[in-house]
């Protein structure tokens, strides 16, 4: 179904630590996904675009889990965990790989780096969550979200939103923004969106406060095909 559940886990249930989670990927919106996934749990997260900046947020700040992309340039996955997984400071911390490609026969390799498990790209939300109560005894709470305002809210300006998206974007660039919400693919949108030209940052912060507040419906519509 095409349509987003109604229920969302947004909370941290209370009397909990709040969690330091580390980021670590070389595309952004990838980083972009699961920092927007996290911090609606309440987590403290930081980013980090490389092993070696990777390295540098670990020493500082002490995470408590990290997302590693395992291929990375500057300094890999690999590289970075290996690194951490070596310090007695480093041997508490949570290292979860991220890996794009399901064929992948170098299993062995991400676990003998120190990696304690492996997400495959592109990952659910459903998954992310599992792999936190997992490993840190995080427990999430369900919300339900009061559609009826927030709706409203948004509606208003859609008309504008759809006639300034006509105007700046290629047939092309809807077309794809179009499929891409009807699958709800928030990977494939923010990458989309981080096309579109400066001059027109109001209709691309639009369009990322739709993503984060998880309402590719609403694009879907913006980007209906017109008769």
């Amino acid at each position: 179904s095409n349509r987003l559940p109604s229920n969302r886990f947004t909370e941290l249930s209370s009397q909990q630590l709040r969690h330091r989670i580390l980021v670590v990927d070389d595309r952004w919106e990838c980083r972009q996904l699961l920092t927007q996934i996290l911090e609606s749990l309440g987590l403290d997260i930081r980013d980090a675009k490389n092993g070696q900046d990777a390295i540098k947020v670990w020493q500082d700040w002490h995470p408590h889990l990290i997302w590693m992309d395992m291929l990375m340039p500057v300094m890999d996955g690999y590289t970075a965990t290996q690194y951490i997984k070596t310090h007695p400071q480093g041997r508490d911390t949570v290292i979860i790989a991220l890996t794009a490609n399901p064929l992948e026969t170098d299993t062995d390799t991400i676990f003998n780096a120190g990696c304690e498990a492996i997400i495959r790209k592109p990952f659910r939300e459903a998954e992310i969550l599992q792999t936190l109560e997992q490993f840190l005894g995080t427990h999430f709470t369900v919300q339900r979200q009061k559609p009826s305002h927030c709706i409203s809210a948004i509606k208003q300006p859609m008309d504008n939103l759809q006639q300034v998206l006509l105007e700046s974007m290629s047939q092309e660039w809807i077309a794809q923004a179009h499929e891409a919400a009807q699958k709800v693919d928030n990977a494939v949108l923010l990458l989309l969106i981080a096309q579109i030209p400066d001059k027109n940052h109001t209709l691309r912060d639009a369009l990322i406060n739709l993503v984060k507040n998880f309402r590719c419906d609403v694009i879907f519509e913006l980007t209906e095909p017109q008769l």
